[in-house]
């Protein structure tokens, strides 16, 4: 995930680098432009809880 003021593309980027390596990732890249707000905060909060999921079961 990731925020950003102007052109946005570093989550699509550090996805693609992820997936080139082997790595599993949990879905797509969650890109917010500034700070998160409403619905958007609330999509960070729950890949948040997926990331904590995946790190408790390793």
């Amino acid at each position: 995930f990731g925020s950003y003021g102007w052109g946005g593309g570093a989550v699509k980027a550090i996805e693609q680098e992820l997936k080139n390596s082997g790595i599993e990732v949990l879905g797509p890249g969650l890109q917010v432009r500034y700070r998160p707000y409403g619905r958007e905060l609330e999509r960070c909060r729950k890949l948040g809880e997926q990331l904590a999921a995946v790190a408790k079961r390793q």
